[in-house]
Order: structure tokens, then sequence, then C-alpha cells
């Protein structure tokens, strides 16, 4: 399921995030959940800024219930450098939003 698109990156939801959604408003959770999601998006969009930057396309990023994923175009024809940069700013990002 979309839920937007930013930079041209389409933001998917896995339908399975859902009955976890139902599940947390139940027992008052909802909140804790709405922000570890927003957590998960902000973490590849870092990754998907930077592959951007880089000259890698990204065509989408699909958030599941434990994590997320950036869907790329040619990820194999990028230099290790790069790819060890773009594998470091996801949790550098989560290391800022925790200070």
């Amino acid at each position: 399921m979309k839920l937007f698109e930013i930079c041209g990156i389409k933001v998917k939801i896995n339908y399975m995030l859902l009955p976890i959604w139902m599940i947390s408003i139940y027992y008052h959770y909802f909140l804790e959940i709405i922000i570890v999601t927003i957590v998960i998006i902000i973490h590849e969009l870092t990754h998907s800024i930077t592959s951007i930057y880089y000259g890698i396309d990204v065509l989408e990023i699909e958030i599941f219930p434990f994590g997320g994923v950036a869907k790329t175009d040619n990820i194999f024809q990028i230099d290790p450098f790069k790819e060890i940069i773009i594998a470091i700013v996801g949790p550098c990002s989560n290391y800022i939003m925790l200070l």
C-alpha cells in the first residue's frame, strides 16, 4: 500500500503492518508503533538519498513489520567504497535521532 512519494521514491507499507497496528491500538501502543515506523522510514530514506547522490536509482522503499528495504535498480554496478558509505548512513541517522 503506497503511503507517499518523496524525491521520486515511492514509500510503501506491507499489509502485514495493518494487523499489528490494530493490535497496538487495542493495547494502547499505537503511538509507539507509529514512532517506530517513522524511524524506519527516516532510516531507509537516508540510505536512499545517499544512493541517489552516488547515482543509484532508488525505485521504492517498503516498510515491513520489523524493518524496511530500499529497492534499487543497479546496485551491482557500484564501487564498494560507495556501498559502504550507503550502508553506514542509515545507522548514523538512527544515532542522530537518538541524540
